[in-house]
């Protein structure tokens, strides 16, 4: 089966703080992901707390690595929608960022991978596979 990696858990890659990632099938990187990932070194940089040079060399690391290891899948309208509709579903308390994570990972029939225990609840409250890092 194939793992789906959110943003939270890309984010950790980058820093260094996550050290094994499930190897039982393709690794997925939805656009949505990657451009999260991408907001999360913006506002590094912007609160200082990252070095523009080193932001851009992340990111670089980061596409190569999307190259090698993963399969990239593009985020649609499709996606959107659904998560436009799940985010009104109160007992899930999910923002939209965390739904179109839970919809990317289900309509991939892939396992969601997380670092987001919220989100690993509330996708397998939905029948989504899930795995917290």
């Amino acid at each position: 089966m194939s793992s789906y990696l959110d943003a939270s858990v890309l984010v950790k890659l980058l820093n260094g703080d996550l050290r094994s990632l499930p190897e039982d099938g393709p690794l997925l990187v939805s656009s949505f992901a990657a451009g999260e990932v991408g907001s999360v070194l913006s506002r590094l940089v912007r609160t200082h707390e990252l070095s523009r040079e080193d932001a851009d060399t992340w990111l670089a690391e980061f596409d190569a690595w999307c190259d090698q290891a993963t399969t990239s899948t593009e985020t649609d309208a499709v996606d959107v929608r659904m998560s436009s509709r799940m985010v009104r579903n109160f007992d899930l308390q999910t923002k939209l960022p965390d739904t179109i994570h839970i919809v990317s990972a289900e309509r991939r029939d892939a396992t969601l991978i997380t670092s987001d225990r919220r989100l690993a609840a509330a996708a397998e409250r939905r029948g989504c596979q899930a795995r917290l890092l």
